[in-house]
């Protein structure tokens, strides 16, 4: 063979381990709808983390609500593209730091705007089909905040059997004083200082010991409670309000999370929609 031929014959072999990595890379994995998504796409998005079942349903949730998105003529202006780049750009400090983290990662500054203007895209049509669409009723509100007006102070003494508890119980009941028995028998290390707990809120202890302790009077003990800790005796020594300023606090993060509740609910139900009224074909396990 002469080297002209041994040329041509090695160029075409480059050519055709070339092509076929190509192919492998861009080789379909799901179609949705019209559109596709690429090995090479699923691979990307796989760097974030995550495993392989996970990323490729993102990916078609995110198809779909792209394609909802043109479907309801969602319109996103440059200037919202402009003001979530700055954004970004102001957490870098400098315009170098910013194009010297994008220039790592691979991408341009147009590649950067195009994936802005798609999050932003789904961010308005989910924000028109779900969250403007949740809410909190003001029965709703009154039930959620009800059991948070009132904190209760307590002391407990924590032992490891049912037994230790009765007999410690016995001796209150006989007048003995229930710090110096806290000191003296009770495993927890609120026992150092007579098992005082102080004012606590619903919600912040176990729920045996919770539903226990808020149900004594003022100067009340209860009889042995149960938890994974072991067995506690409890009192209540003080009954109050709960302050505005901790009451505001706990309503705040109530409603935080029953809303983020009520919009995960109503987001699976919506693009679980979308995924029925569309044509989804997926080609790998």
């Amino acid at each position: 063979m002469d080297l002209r031929k041994a040329f041509l014959v090695f160029s075409f072999i480059l050519w055709s381990i070339s092509n076929l990595q190509a192919r492998i890379v861009e080789r379909i994995v799901a179609k949705v709808n019209a559109e596709v998504i690429t090995l090479s796409e699923l691979e990307d998005a796989k760097l974030v983390g995550n495993n392989r079942e996970d990323v490729l349903n993102h990916l078609i949730e995110e198809k779909l609500i792209l394609q909802e998105a043109k479907r309801q003529e969602i319109q996103v202006t440059d200037t919202e593209i402009d003001r979530a780049l700055m954004d970004v750009k102001n957490r870098f400090g400098t315009n170098a730091r910013f194009e010297e983290a994008i220039s790592k990662q691979g991408i341009s500054v147009d590649e950067l705007r195009h994936e802005y203007e798609k999050r932003l895209l789904a961010a308005k049509l989910v924000e028109k089909e779900v969250r403007s669409k949740i809410g909190i009723s003001e029965k709703e509100w009154m039930e959620l905040y009800k059991p948070y007006l009132y904190q209760i102070r307590v002391q407990h003494i924590l032992v490891k059997t049912k037994e230790e508890a009765e007999e410690i119980l016995n001796k209150l009941k006989k007048g003995e004083d229930f710090t110096l028995l806290a000191k003296r028998f009770s495993i927890c290390s609120s026992g150092e200082t007579g098992g005082d707990l102080g004012f606590l809120n619903k919600g912040e202890m176990v729920k045996d010991f919770e539903d226990a302790a808020f149900l004594l009077g003022e100067g009340k003990i209860s009889e042995p409670v149960h938890t994974h800790f072991g067995f506690h005796i409890i009192k209540c020594i003080e009954k109050r309000k709960t302050p505005e300023e901790v009451l505001i606090k706990i309503l705040k993060r109530l409603k935080s999370q029953l809303l983020q509740k009520r919009f995960e609910e109503r987001y699976t139900t919506w693009i679980n929609q979308l995924k029925d009224k569309a044509y989804i074909e997926i080609f790998i396990e």
